[in-house]
């Protein structure tokens, strides 16, 4: 399972700014970036009323692989929010309550999932905030790794 893991140099912003971050719309932070860098409109909260505001870290993995989602456990950091491109795959989930279960021991702000999470009723019941494009029963596998 090849994930390779890019150690990136950021600034990380204090939590003063990340919190007038989050007293801002999602559609006023938008217009603020020119209109672009938005989330696509396929992706939308798990439960009505979650929003979220945090530093990314973000992702990529294969259609419905979550290897690379296991290793990035390990190097989030509290307050962050996961973001993974998992290719807009509907039918096979690549995040679901293990997972869920073990970024909410880390104290993230939330997940932003361009694919299919899985366990929604679980996942509803622990809080952390999700936005995700689709939902699916089937699990993933773990054999063509990701890019962090």
């Amino acid at each position: 399972m090849p994930v390779q893991i890019f150690n990136n140099e950021y600034t990380v912003l204090p939590a003063n700014v990340l919190a007038k971050w989050a007293t801002i719309p999602p559609a006023i932070a938008g217009d603020a970036m020119n209109r672009q860098n938005v989330m696509a409109g396929r992706i939308s909260p798990l439960s009505f009323g979650m929003k979220m505001a945090g530093q990314a870290r973000c992702v990529s993995t294969l259609a419905g692989d979550n290897a690379a989602l296991h290793a990035v456990i390990n190097y989030l950091q509290p307050k962050e929010i996961l973001v993974i491109d998992a290719g807009n795959y509907p039918d096979r989930a690549v995040w679901g309550g293990i997972l869920n279960t073990r970024a909410n021991l880390k104290g993230i702000n939330g997940i932003v999932l361009d694919g299919a999470g899985r366990d929604a009723a679980e996942m509803r019941e622990m809080g952390l905030p999700i936005f995700l494009s689709a939902l699916s029963p089937a699990g993933p596998h773990k054999g063509w790794g990701g890019i962090n």
